[in-house]
């Protein structure tokens, strides 16, 4: 025998049944509840859509609701589904954003200024050094939960775009080769200098094998400028006759005078000039500076950027090595800027120049050569190159 409000005499004993106030019984084998009109739920415990008001005697039905209201499943009043408002229920209420025809949540993060967002993207307005639709997660530039801001030195890290610097979870700063620290901010023992315009951040120590140890001077730079500008004038050759000319011999001229005419070789090939004594000899202290000139021409036919890539555009030369720089996009009619860094020279024949072989050209320069033309004159028309 078993009485009503228990189930599962079959499976060893009854149980009395899980049912809320909407129900008056539940199914003697399976425990399901029966419930009362406008009840639902598996154990009888809310209301049905369209009902409201749950209770001991179940659910009322909702009244018919227009202007695109919903009926309250508590009070049974017509009202805007959740997060709208508004004539026929139209708007998002604060807080919400619509997708579609619905107001969804904003969900702001928290590195949102408030829990308000824009009511058609969603976007939640970001405190600095946050970012992402709903605030989540860090800007470049910002770490850890707090996001807060990387304190990298900027000329010792790499990868820093517009002064902004990215670092680990920890705040750390990934720094140049030649630099150390947190915060990428000292020299590795060695080195000195540290500079932003230095691929390596510091520069090793060159001290012609003495010591191994040094700190940076505190001399100031100063330019060595040309006593004046060259004008040069390229006429051609008698184009019967035929010269070769190699990248090891350049055509070179002295700047002894301000005006030059040249007759031009066939097929045609940069011209140089060598720079005055005032630019040779010791020239240790240039390390790390630039050489700069500026180039104008007007008349004839540019020459290939095949022919071009063959010829460097300064050339260095010692009794024991000639060290060479290379544009890597060719500059027509413009200033040129080339830095004394081993990175971007190369030793003839070999590759890559070393920081000694640098060092060791600029310690004894006997001849500087920079190229001054990337122009060829045809029978018509001269090239004039200042």
């Amino acid at each position: 025998m078993r009485d009503e409000g228990y189930w599962g005499l079959q499976l060893g004993g009854c149980r009395r049944c899980a049912c809320g106030s909407g129900a008056s019984a539940c199914d003697p084998v399976t425990g399901a509840c029966a419930c009362a009109e406008g009840v639902g739920g598996a154990q009888c415990d809310t209301c049905l859509p369209g009902y409201y008001g749950f209770g001991p005697a179940g659910c009322l039905p909702c009244p018919v609701c227009t202007d695109g209201k919903v009926c309250s499943p508590h009070s049974g009043r017509c009202v805007c589904p959740g997060g709208s408002m508004g004539a026929g229920c139209r708007q998002c209420a604060k807080g919400y954003w619509a997708m579609g025809t619905t107001c969804r949540p904003c969900s702001c993060g928290p590195g949102a200024v408030s829990n308000t967002c824009d009511v058609h993207t969603g976007q939640c307005k970001c405190k600095a050094g946050w970012e992402g639709a709903t605030c989540n997660q860090c800007s470049r530039g910002y770490y850890g939960p707090k996001c807060l801001r990387c304190q990298c030195h900027v000329p010792g890290t790499i990868g820093c775009v517009d002064g902004v610097c990215e670092c680990d979870h920890w705040g750390r700063c990934p720094c140049k080769d030649n630099v150390v620290g947190v915060q990428c901010d000292a020299c590795l023992e060695g080195t000195f200098g540290l500079s932003a315009d230095n691929p390596s951040g510091c520069t090793a120590c060159f001290c012609f094998g003495r010591v191994s140890k040094c700190s940076q001077a505190t001399l100031a730079r100063a330019a060595v400028h040309a006593a004046a500008p060259l004008h040069i004038t390229l006429q051609r050759a008698n184009h019967h006759v035929i010269t070769t000319m190699d990248q090891d011999s350049l055509l070179a001229i002295h700047t002894h005078s301000s005006d030059a005419t040249i007759s031009l070789p066939w097929p045609p090939v940069p011209v140089y000039v060598e720079l005055d004594k005032r630019f040779v000899g010791d020239r240790v202290t240039s390390y790390g500076g630039s050489l700069r000139f500026r180039v104008e021409e007007e008349g004839g036919t540019e020459l290939s950027r095949e022919v071009l890539a063959k010829f460097p555009l300064v050339r260095l030369y010692t009794k024991s090595i000639v060290l060479e720089f290379f544009e890597r996009i060719p500059i027509i009619n413009g200033t040129h800027s080339v830095r004394f860094h081993e990175s971007l020279w190369m030793v003839r024949g070999r590759g890559v120049a070393s920081r000694s072989a640098l060092m060791l050209a600029l310690r004894r320069l006997d001849k500087i050569l920079i190229r001054v033309t990337t122009r060829a004159p045809t029978h018509q028309e001269h090239v004039h190159a200042l």
